[in-house]
């Protein structure tokens, strides 16, 4: 056999396409030279190098190039020692590898690298000394096949007592095996059978040899192993499948079956070995893990359903400790919490406050003389007029009975008054009745100094100074 070339091919899409300029570096300094090919030229490019001169020790091409698989496959069967290098960033080289898995294309002595990658050159340099290392080894192992065939005199045995050494470890290997072991021949029939097979099959030794391998699976199987047989024998590829099996008393089980060829020699493939697997036990713990998983999931579903309903019953609470239950509107308590808050910002910031509160005139009447359901109705139209005719961030309150507490952020005495008008008038619309009902409203500005108890006091005062004056009006305490 020839030592490699000093020539590296590369097939590109485009003869012009460049190789990347520290690759080409790289290769100079290897004392490589390059040779660039198309996709179309590709073959009769290298037929031509194994042919005029010697295998070239890299082939590299683009993973961009249409069916690069193909490209290498037909690259593996014209020059088996070439080194082939596919150009693909990390995404693709990773889909490459998996493909490959699916249907490799034989040999180990392929790798992928990203052109672009600062380890390129010493990938490179170190793919070509593999391939020259592979040559010089292929070349002695050619050298010792020669001595080997000439005839020579053998005094002492040695010869045949490594063989015999050699074949009893074989021997030993394949008896304790713990996987079902047979090698089947060009005729599909049995040659060898390993202890372990016979444990699985419960068939002896006697029993199968120089028979059929399609007695070892279910009519309906039988099909398929044959197909990986032939594909192990033509392809020269290992073929491995989930496969039903039978054993001699008639029962059945699930075998991982692993076809893989044996060569006679180097070229010709003269049987293939088969090795079975019992998938019973990993499939029932498969299955005991499905329902472990399944019962999980069931008591998580159901706690996520009691999570849920804690969730919502929580958020229930929340509602009720905030929430007035008749009007919707929040109640006494978040009233204070928020005047409070609103009173230290006004404080720290200067920013204007104000306090209505608003109180329905004569409703005492509306329940003595309609009673309280219409009482009660009275209230939930009132909330739903306060609500429409302030902002979002005001906080509307029920405070007590017939009364309600509007908080103003960021509003001054005069949009107090604004604000309590419109209350007052829309209230009047929304109260139109057989007696008349109206709403009377006191107003009240923060002023420095002034806590929750000092605000409410004087919004109360003016509150009932519109009771005095009449009724149906908004008075504002100035000072």
């Amino acid at each position: 056999m020839k030592p490699p070339s000093d020539v590296v091919l590369v097939i590109a899409a485009d003869v012009l396409e460049p190789l990347p300029a520290h690759a080409a570096r790289a290769l100079r300094q290897a004392g490589l030279d390059v040779q660039i090919a198309t996709r179309a030229d590709a073959v009769t490019t290298l037929a031509e190098l194994l042919a005029n001169d010697a295998p070239p020790p890299a082939v590299l091409f683009g993973a961009d190039l249409v069916n690069p698989l193909g490209i290498a496959r037909q690259v593996r069967q014209l020059a088996p020692l070439v080194q082939i290098v596919l150009l693909a960033d990390v995404e693709r080289a990773e889909q490459l590898r998996q493909e490959m898995v699916r249907a490799p294309i034989g040999g180990s002595n392929w790798t992928t690298a990203d052109p672009d990658a600062a380890t390129f050159p010493r990938l490179l340099t170190t793919a070509v000394r593999a391939t020259r290392q592979r040559s010089n080894l292929r070349t002695t192992l050619d050298r010792m096949n020669l001595k080997i065939q000439a005839p020579r005199p053998d005094p002492d045995g040695e010869v045949f007592r490594k063989l015999v050494v050699s074949d009893r470890y074989l021997a030993s290997i394949l008896e304790h095996a713990g996987d079902a072991i047979l090698a089947v021949d060009a005729s599909h029939r049995i040659t060898i059978w390993n202890r372990s097979a016979s444990l699985l099959f419960g068939r002896s030794e006697a029993d199968v040899l120089d028979r059929s391998v399609e007695l070892l699976v279910g009519e309906d199987r039988a099909a398929a192993l044959l197909g990986m047989i032939r594909e192990a024998r033509s392809g020269g590829m290992v073929a491995r499948q989930e496969i039903a099996c039978v054993r001699a008393d008639g029962t059945n089980f699930d075998a991982e079956v692993t076809v893989a060829p044996v060569r006679g020699d180097v070229e010709y493939i003269d049987s293939v070995a088969v090795i079975a697997r019992d998938m019973t036990r990993r499939k029932r713990d498969e299955a005991r893990l499905r329902q472990v998983n399944g019962s999980l999931q069931e008591a998580l579903d159901q706690l996520e359903s009691k999570k849920r309903a804690l969730q919502d019953a929580n958020a229930l609470l929340s509602v009720q400790a905030t929430t007035d239950a008749l009007t919707g509107l929040k109640n006494r308590n978040v009233f204070h919490n928020s005047l409070n808050e609103m009173i230290a910002i006004a404080s720290r910031t200067g920013v204007p406050l104000s306090l209505l509160l608003v109180d329905i005139d004569h409703f005492k009447r509306i329940n003595d003389a309609r009673g309280h359901v219409e009482g009660d109705r009275v209230l939930r139209e009132v909330a739903t007029c306060l609500m429409r005719h302030t902002r979002q961030r005001d906080i509307v309150a029920r405070y007590g009975g017939e009364e309600f507490a509007i908080v103003l952020p960021d509003a001054t005495s005069s949009d107090a008054l604004n604000v309590g008008e419109k209350l007052r008038s829309g209230c009047l619309e929304v109260l139109d009745s057989e007696q008349p009902l109206s709403v009377s409203v006191g107003a009240a500005m923060y002023r420095t100094g002034d806590t929750d108890l000092s605000l409410i006091k004087r919004a109360d005062e003016a509150l009932y100074a519109s009771k005095r004056a009449g009724r149906n009006r908004v008075t504002l305490v100035e000072a």
